[in-house]
This record gives structure tokens, sequence and C-alpha cells, in this order.
């Protein structure tokens, strides 16, 4: 057994493994760690659902800065990610996803216009405030949104993180 599998093992006793391949369950959502590539990966079908999946079902920190372990410190990080990141990850409330969720699009925006889009509440400017209650919520309000019009999204009970 190499030290990466002990790691795994201590934490998640009913994993599986397939040559360099790790499989464990985490809040009822099915994990898998690829020791060759050094990456995580979950259901596909989480992308959109819980913030930090990408769309290949990746696990990723922000923007499309997937988790990648270095060789160096493969076992610390894989430590940390274990206990630590993934649980906070797939336990966190629909509000808080949302907000994750927020600071993405709003990480996005920065990249795309180099700037901080919070600015536009300087505008003299109607916008329309909208608040979302979780990240499906906010997926389907994004869809509905009019090109052209300003909106000031923000979950509901966090009015402090917000995206225009």
């Amino acid at each position: 057994m190499n030290n990466i599998e002990t790691i795994i093992s201590k934490m998640y006793p009913n994993y599986k493994s397939e040559k360099e391949m790790y499989y464990f369950e985490y809040a009822e959502t099915s994990i898998c760690y690829d020791s060759n590539e050094k990456k995580f990966y979950v259901d596909k079908e989480l992308f959109s659902k819980i913030p930090h999946i990408l769309p290949d079902g990746s696990l990723c920190l922000h923007g499309n800065n997937i988790i990648k372990l270095k060789e160096l410190d493969e076992e610390i990080l894989l430590k940390n990610t274990l206990e630590t990141y993934i649980p906070w990850l797939l336990t966190i409330p629909p509000e808080l996803k949302t907000v994750e969720f927020i600071n993405e699009i709003d990480f996005y925006l920065r990249k795309l216009y180099h700037t901080k889009i919070k600015k536009l509440k300087n505008i003299n400017h109607v916008y329309k405030t909208i608040q979302v209650l979780n990240p499906l919520d906010l997926w389907e309000t994004i869809e509905n949104l009019k090109l052209n019009k300003i909106y000031e999204i923000y979950p509901n009970k966090y009015p402090e993180y917000k995206v225009y």
C-alpha cells in the first residue's frame, strides 16, 4: 500500500482502487482521485449545482483553476483536500453555494472586463434588484435576464454578496 492509498484508506475505509484511481464517497457524493493526473473528480451532473466543479467533473478552487496536487507536496495536499476542502464544498448550505457562485461570476466578469464590476453601482442608472435562494434559482434568473439592462443579484440573507 502506498502513502496515497494509506491516507485515503484512513479517511475512507470503504474506498475502492483501480490502477491509479481511488474511488470513495462523501456526503452521498462519489469522488475519484486520479493519482496519475493528481486531480479530483465528481459526477459531471454536479456542475452548476455545487460551486467549484467544472463541466468535466473536476474540482477547482476558483475560476477554472483546477485542483491539481503537486508531486512534492501530494500527500499533504491530498490530506488537506480530503479533510477540509471536500467536506466544506459538499456540505455548504444552498444560500452559501449561491454566494460562491456569485463570487465566481464576479471573478469571471472582472477577468473579462479587467475592472471591478461593482463600480456600476455608482452609475445613475435604474437597475432591478433580484434575490436568489439557491444555485438553481440563480441560473434560472441569469437565463431570464434581458440584454442591455442592469441587475443587482444577491443571495437571500446575504445582500453584501452581489453582482451587477
